[in-house]
């Protein structure tokens, strides 16, 4: 037999050979194996699309007629599944969900009550036939179905961060996840499921069904269910039929209302008035309603705040740890040496430096004094030289100041007087000289 078409319903040769009882193996293996190929992704298709994980034969053939066609190979369909291990039947599935986990218990069930029950079972389908109340769970849709309810819850108490924390009780995990399984009955098995895996505990709380699931980060096994987690699903439970209450009160007090309005425009002002009467008791109730529902929030609050409050610490606990292990065995001590070396070091190097920024021969040292001695005089210099002289205008000044200069004349002692006549005419009796005075040149 050749792989099925997409189109299988369409063509009616196709479906009276998928729903026709199964042949021997040993005639045609091939056809034997797409058929039952066929079957096994029928079913799972079935689950997923009806959001169920239990099937029974009766409803599986009264739900896929097609046409004049019957499936009448189903019974042998399960009877492979569950000889394969792909299908199992729900009490036997709770009965493996439910076991102990123990190493003793896992001894005895492995070696001692499955070799027992499958001996027995194959020996009960060889004599008597197959129970048709007996619905069976496909294991591969059993495990996608608790998978997608595992990640689902966890994200939505990721969002809500309910005051329970992770316990919830089954009903209200039923509505929130009744688009993944549609039946009470499913969810049960997908719970026990996660509790085999020892993802979630199921307990009891007052008589009802709860479940805890194990957060992320958690150690890896089942979690504890503690009498405070108990305790707060109380109260929870307890505000939410409180909160009922007091909307039903509201309701309650607005009918009276409309009623004792409706009654005064008849003019039935009695009656208006004994529902007036009902309104304000019903009011009275209301109100001590609403106080006992505060107070049950504040201590939901108190509660809630009293939970982030111990991640602070935890959170403050880890960072100290952290900061220690960081640190090491640095003390105080410890530092205020490391800083006191590093100024003496520093200070050491700064004399370095000096000692090294020093002339290295005397040579050079009275080298340098000299050429301090000849700057000073170079700066005298050039302030002399600064000071405003009157420059000849001619070159014959210049010249002459150039000349050094002449040393100053002596003026003669005993020189006779200058005559006071002219030489011609002096007498002739006179016998004084005559003196010539003949003036000094000046070379030049």
């Amino acid at each position: 037999m050749a792989a099925v078409p997409a189109n299988w319903r369409d063509d009616e040769m196709v479906v009276g050979a998928l729903f026709s009882p199964f042949r021997s193996r040993e005639v045609n293996p091939q056809g034997y194996d797409t058929k039952m190929a066929f079957w096994r992704q029928e079913l799972a298709d079935v689950c997923r699309k009806q959001r169920r994980l239990q099937l029974s034969r009766r409803r599986l053939e009264a739900e896929h007629i097609v046409g004049c066609h019957r499936p009448s190979c189903l019974r042998e369909v399960f009877t492979n599944l569950r000889r394969t291990g792909e299908a199992v039947a729900v009490s036997e599935l709770r009965h493996q969900c439910s076991a102990s986990t123990g190493w003793v218990a896992w001894g005895t069930e492995m070696l001692v009550w499955r070799p027992c029950r499958y001996c027995w079972g194959l020996a009960r389908r060889t004599i008597w036939p197959e129970p048709d109340e007996e619905n069976v769970v496909l294991m591969a849709a059993l495990k996608e179905a608790s998978d997608e309810l595992y990640s689902r819850h966890l994200a939505h108490l990721a969002a809500e961060q309910p005051a329970a924390g992770a316990l919830i009780l089954t009903d209200r995990l039923h509505v929130l996840h009744r688009d993944l399984l549609a039946s009470r009955s499913d969810l049960e098995l997908a719970l026990l499921q996660l509790q085999h895996q020892g993802r979630v505990t199921v307990t009891e709380v007052d008589g009802r069904p709860a479940v805890k699931f194990r957060l992320e980060g958690e150690p890896d096994r089942r979690p504890t269910v503690t009498e405070l987690e108990k305790g707060v699903l109380r109260l929870t439970l307890v505000e939410s039929t409180l909160r009922e209450r007091v909307e039903q009160l509201e309701t309650s007090q607005e009918e009276l209302r409309a009623k004792a309005k409706a009654l005064l425009k008849t003019g039935q002002r009695e009656a208006a008035k004994k529902q007036l009467r009902q309104w304000k008791k019903t009011q009275a109730l209301l109100d001590k309603r609403q106080t006992t529902l505060d107070n049950v929030q504040g201590m939901l609050h108190a509660i809630e705040e009293s939970k982030h409050n111990r991640k602070v610490m935890e959170a403050l606990s880890r960072g100290t740890a952290a900061i220690k292990g960081a640190f090491g065995d640095v003390t105080i001590d410890k530092v205020d040496q490391v800083v006191a070396d590093c100024q003496e070091m520093l200070e050491d190097q700064e004399d370095m430096d000096a000692m090294l920024a020093r002339p290295i021969s005397p040579g050079d040292a009275a080298e340098a004094a000299e050429l301090e001695e000849e700057l000073s005089e170079l700066m005298g210099g050039t302030a002399a030289a600064a000071t405003p002289q009157k420059q000849p205008s001619t070159p014959r000044q210049r010249g002459r100041q150039e000349l050094p200069a002449k040393p100053p004349r002596a003026e003669p002692k005993d020189l006779p007087s200058p005559p006071t006549v002219s030489p011609g005419k002096m007498s002739e009796g006179s016998k004084t000289p005559r003196v010539r005075l003949i003036a000094p040149t000046l070379e030049v």
